[in-house]
């Protein structure tokens, strides 16, 4: 491995697709570098067109640091010679693959990461996920519930790129539902209750305005649990509130009323 010195920052480029920088991370390195000087030992890897493959973090904290201080740290690098992200949108992917592999045993690549990632190379679904997370502020594993990307498998599936939404029009509207909820139990964002409701929301026979004038009235009879299951009991049964006839509804072979 050939080590070069570089204080010309503006040498290096950000790939399209790769994680987001951390804040966090950029300041606990700073304070690094402060304390102890920056330990050369941990080049900075970049492809044949200074594309950066790994230390990103490490190059921002030290160009934040020469605005700070007006110094320039020369930072160490060196040139994997078997990357070229600028060559095509095939070496591009390759590597964006090898960025993704190498920092899943460093500082691991998060899912909004990942969805990051996807979205900056086009994938509509991402897109449309980062939007909807930034619009509706719910966590991964409650987007992909009410999207229908529940399933074991579904968290890698998901971090290689295979999310893909039947209805996006529907996401939204489940996440206008989950909205309301909260106003009235803030655990209506939890993935236990999401788990628990979303299959009724799914049921003809379930109107979801109704359900809410009837938790409207009887809201304490929803109670926050652990269980999807006691949730869905405590749903079927605000939702059949002063009902004569009782409603029922079959979830995955259980019958709630």
């Amino acid at each position: 491995m050939n080590v070069l010195i570089e204080t010309d920052y503006s040498k290096f480029k950000y790939i399209l697709g790769n994680r987001m920088v951390k804040n966090r991370a950029v300041q606990r390195l700073k304070l690094s570098i402060i304390q102890y000087g920056y330990y050369h030992n941990m080049p900075i890897e970049v492809d044949l067109s200074f594309n950066i493959l790994d230390g990103q973090h490490r190059l921002e904290a030290v160009k934040e640091l020469a605005r700070d201080t007006g110094e320039k740290i020369p930072i160490p690098y060196f040139i994997n010679s078997e990357y070229d992200a600028d060559e095509n949108e095939k070496e591009r992917e390759k590597a964006l693959t090898y960025i993704q592999n190498k920092n899943a045993t460093q500082l691991g690549w998060t899912n909004l990461d990942y969805a990051d990632s996807w979205a900056k190379r086009d994938y509509y679904h991402y897109r449309k996920y980062m939007q909807f997370r930034k619009d509706f502020q719910l966590g991964h594993t409650a987007i992909l519930i009410l999207s229908d990307f529940d399933y074991p498998g579904a968290f890698a599936e998901f971090k290689d790129g295979l999310y893909v939404v039947q209805d996006w029009n529907e996401v939204y509207k489940y996440g206008k539902y989950v909205k309301e909820l909260i106003n009235y139990r803030p655990f209506a964002k939890e993935t236990n209750f999401l788990r628990a409701i979303t299959p009724f929301w799914k049921c003809k026979k379930f109107d979801h305005k109704e359900f809410v004038r009837k938790l409207n009235f009887d809201r304490e009879r929803l109670y926050q649990t652990r269980n999807s299951l006691s949730y869905r009991r405590s749903i079927a049964a605000i939702y059949n509130y002063k009902r004569t006839r009782k409603i029922s509804f079959k979830i995955n072979e259980t019958t709630y009323m």
